[in-house]
């Protein structure tokens, strides 16, 4: 199903959150230890909200997990709410670096009270597990991403987050006075790229503590290599405030790693990726380590003549990107199927073509970019039940995504308002078998007769 960006309002119901922050800045941090006598560590398991049963998360204790001792915690948010999902992502981190993860199983995408969500979740974690209040964090992806934002801005005993595919562009950070480290990475075929990239521009000056990390792949939860490296900046963090004791063996490991990574992309003519490693690698050990040798390395790659070349084209497909993303946003109210398909096929064309990486890259994040404006639109349209219109949106939707869930679903509701019950229910079917979920919305626009016509199958 389509992942939305989640426009969450930055300013949650302030008695609630404040009801938290007062749980969260006074619990003991001790926990009940309200688990069961044969728990099993080091598995998912699913535990309901004591003050409110029709809310769970997923929960991961390591299996160096003593119930005597305080224990670093990452709150998790996936877009579509699987608490499951987040928690494997961040199990193999978590375990390396001795963290417990809670996944919300009713934060998502298009939810309302969020801010409840929050509220409970943070109440029944810290009732039950005892939590380091020095060591607070909150992580997730795309629309995720912007809850554990909110959670951070809102709740100052929240250390750092990772934000995965999402920006916050929507946030002052130099009028915020509580200051976390915030861990952005995207995939470099994300459509959102450029949105979380520019967080570096946003937050350069400001006494801000943060890494930018790129990596191969589209609007995805990162891999686990990319999440590993969070948790373990989040731990060298703590080691650079004194918080924990400082790891020289961890330290040691972790810089020949960096060096033997950047010298390889150098040595593969990788120059801009080199760069950014080198950048990586002094936030990961500044002030743990001399860094003096990595920052040179840095000053050496940005006077090479092929540096600045790479560079030049990379701005360059920043500049295309753009153009081609608002000239395919003007062309859905004017432009007919037929359009739609030579535009696709020389999308495919040029993704798939032997030219410089960047723009391929950006071609792949355009392509992307492309499904989120379709759904939008069509969103809207079937909203606002105009049916006039829908037939050409959907048609243009199934030939930017053939395989998503939500064009059999828009058709479903479309038909479903033509009184086309039998085919409308021939639809949904193959909405569901498309991975379809979001069955609270179709119970909101679905007529009675298709109803019933899903209960009957």
């Amino acid at each position: 199903m389509r992942i939305l960006n989640s426009r969450f309002n930055l300013a949650f119901v302030q008695i609630l959150l404040f009801a938290s922050v007062v749980l969260f800045s006074n619990c003991g941090g001790k926990g009940s230890n309200s688990l069961p006598e044969k728990f099993n560590f080091s598995k998912v398991s699913t535990i309901k909200c004591s003050e409110d049963t029709t809310q769970s998360y997923s929960l991961y204790l390591p299996s160096s997990f003593d119930n005597k001792k305080q224990w670093p915690l990452i709150f998790l948010y996936d877009p579509h709410g699987n608490g499951n999902l987040s928690i494997e992502n961040f199990k193999e981190a978590a375990e390396r670096y001795g963290y417990i993860l809670v996944g919300s199983n009713n934060s998502r995408n298009g939810v309302a009270g969020t801010e409840d969500i929050i509220g409970k979740l943070v109440n029944d974690v810290f009732s039950k597990f005892p939590i380091d209040k020095q060591r607070i964090y909150a992580a997730g992806f795309s629309g995720g991403a912007r809850v554990a934002l909110n959670q951070a801005l809102m709740m100052s005993n929240i250390k750092g987050i990772m934000m995965a595919g999402a920006s916050a562009n929507r946030v002052d950070f130099s009028s915020h006075n509580h200051k976390f480290d915030i861990y952005a990475t995207a995939g470099l075929g994300d459509f959102n790229y450029l949105e979380v990239t520019s967080i570096q521009e946003q937050l350069q000056g400001l006494g801000w503590r943060f890494m930018l990390r790129e990596f191969e792949g589209g609007h995805a939860w990162p891999p686990k290599e990319v999440i590993n490296e969070a948790v373990l900046w989040f731990t060298l963090n703590a080691m650079r405030d004194k918080v924990i004791a400082k790891e020289e063996t961890l330290i040691d490991k972790v810089f020949a790693e960096e060096r033997f990574q950047i010298d390889s992309l150098i040595d593969a003519g990788h120059l801009v990726a080199a760069e950014q490693a080198a950048n990586n690698a002094v936030s990961l050990l500044k002030k743990l380590s001399s860094t003096k040798k990595l920052e040179h390395s840095i000053e050496k790659i940005k006077k090479m003549p092929e540096y600045k070349a790479e560079m030049e084209l990379r701005s360059q497909s920043f500049n295309v990107e753009n153009e081609w993303k608002q000239g395919l946003i003007n062309s859905f109210t004017s432009k007919d199927t037929a359009w739609w398909r030579k535009q696709l096929a020389e999308l495919e064309l040029r993704i798939n073509s032997p030219g410089d990486v960047y723009s391929r890259q950006m071609f792949m994040r355009v392509k992307g970019f492309l499904g989120i404006v379709a759904y939008t639109f069509t969103n809207d349209i079937i909203m606002r039940n105009q049916m006039d219109q829908a037939q050409r949106l959907i048609s243009i939707y199934q030939i930017i995504e053939p395989a998503n869930a939500d064009v059999m679903f828009f058709k479903a509701i479309m038909l479903d308002r033509q009184n086309k019950t039998s085919e409308a229910l021939s639809c949904v079917k193959k909405a569901r078998k498309l991975g379809f979920s979001d069955w609270k919305k179709f119970n909101e626009v679905a007529s009675s007769a298709l109803k019933e016509g899903i209960s009957r199958n």
